[in-house]
Parts: structure tokens; sequence; C-alpha cells
């Protein structure tokens, strides 16, 4: 996914969407606010540096696809473009996780060839893109970090609540069913 709210809505859509993705999706949704995404035009380079392909498995890619998506390198690592990889949705968001991106790639890749090839593409779009650090402002990251804390606790004190009415509402229904 090029936008990562389409792909929230369309999870959503589909009932594909987990407690643990929507927290993820929380997260980074509040923390884009204090360190945005890269603009459109900016992530055109990115297309460009890895041949439209999956950084990972090199898989082509076309923008605007769902298959397409920006994986971060480093989960916390911002939003800089130096920290952002192209990928596939299946490295992206079903395979990688949050397994450190170099021991992805060792696993994910077909030969020792194709590892040192991606990896190389990679280190060197790092190099290219490294953070500028004056751009962002620590304490409004500090700021969403708490947010993200606050928000996360309250998601999953609510997720709590629904699951015990739904175990309450399953046990009613269950007597219901003896009785009759």
């Amino acid at each position: 996914y090029s936008d990562p709210n389409a792909c929230f809505h369309d999870l959503m859509a589909a009932g594909k969407i987990s407690p643990s993705q929507a927290k993820n999706f929380i997260a980074r949704s509040l923390r884009a606010v204090a360190d945005p995404h890269p603009s459109g035009t900016t992530l055109q380079k990115l297309w460009k540096h890895f041949d439209s392909q999956c950084a990972y498995c090199g898989l082509e890619l076309r923008p605007g696809l769902e298959q397409a998506s920006y994986d971060h390198l480093v989960p916390a690592g911002g939003n800089h473009l130096g920290n952002i990889v192209l990928a596939c949705g299946r490295c992206n968001e079903y395979e990688k996780l949050n397994t450190d991106w170099d021991t992805f790639l060792r696993r994910k890749a077909a030969t020792p060839e194709s590892y040192r090839e991606r990896h190389s593409r990679i280190v060197e779009w790092q190099k290219l893109h490294k953070r500028d650090h004056s751009q962002v402002n620590q304490v409004l990251l500090e700021e969403a970090e708490d947010c993200i804390q606050r928000a996360v606790r309250s998601f999953e004190r609510e997720l709590c609540k629904l699951r015990a009415a739904k175990d309450k509402a399953s046990a009613v229904r269950r007597r219901n069913n003896q009785a009759t």
C-alpha cells in the first residue's frame, strides 16, 4: 500500500484487522503527527532506487496497487527517507513484522548473491538519505510517545471490557441452549 490509511481501511472493511494490528496503526498514526511520512514526490526516489521491486524479495511492484507498501527498516526508527524501503505487502505486513531487516533479508533471499545485491542496495539507500536530526522536534516526539502509550492502554482497557461482555453473552447463550 502506498497509503497506510488505505491499508487500514481495506483491512477493516474485510474484517481482517487484529487488535495487535489496530494498536500498531494507532501508534503509527500518532507518531506521524510528530514525524511525518515523506511526501509523494520524495517517495518517487524510493521507487526509482529499488527499481519498483520489493527490497526484500524482489517482487515487481506498481504504484497505487495494494501489493506495494513502505516498510520501516527499524520499526521505531522514524519516518525519514533512509529508514523506509519499498516492500511488497507479504514481506511488510505478514512476514518481517518487527524482525531486524538484515536478519529478515538473510532468511528471505533465495541465494547468497541475491542477499548481497539487496543488502547493498538498502545500505546505499540509507547512506544517501541519512536522518537530519535538526528536522525532528524531540520534545514533540516524546509527547507523541506518551500519547501513544495512553491511547494503547485505553484501547487495551476497552478491548478487555468488550471481550468480557462477549464471554458473558456466550455464557448466557449456552445456558439458554441447555435449558431448551
